[in-house]
């Protein structure tokens, strides 16, 4: 295979992958942004407790569809994957946190607002270090 067809068919399945991320992303998007709609309604305005709950379903669908849907990694390396994958957890959640604090607190935009923007934030650091660590051939 020429050089020119190799750069080709590698630029191919890598915009293939973060069309994917982003398609798994607008779901995830809007489990999480429905979630918490919902669950700040249920909980009269607790926005901590309502975008925690909706962080941890929403990113159990993240992992689930990337793993098979985005980076078809779905065999045996679930033991390496799923650390790699809390560790962006946590990473993204206190990112989540510190902006959600600092939109509603210091800037007094709505939780919804913050929540746009933590998502925005946090969506191509998810995508770097899916495709380069978390999914990458072991």
């Amino acid at each position: 295979m020429s050089a020119i067809n190799q750069l080709k068919k590698n630029l191919l399945e890598h915009n293939n992958s973060f069309v994917m991320f982003i398609m798994v992303g607008c779901l995830t998007a809007a489990t999480y942004l429905s979630l918490f709609i919902l669950l700040s309604k249920a909980f009269h305005g607790n926005y901590q407790l309502a975008v925690s709950i909706s962080y941890v379903v929403s990113v159990t669908l993240h992992f689930s569809a990337n793993r098979k849907f985005t980076f078809k990694k779905q065999t045996n390396l679930l033991s390496q994957q799923l650390p790699r994958y809390l560790i962006l957890l946590v990473v993204n959640y206190l990112i989540t946190l510190v902006f959600m604090h600092i939109t509603v607190e210091m800037f007094q935009f709505t939780p919804f607002i913050g929540l746009v923007l933590t998502i925005g934030t946090t969506c191509m650091l998810s995508y770097l270090i899916s495709k380069f660590w978390i999914f990458q051939a072991v």
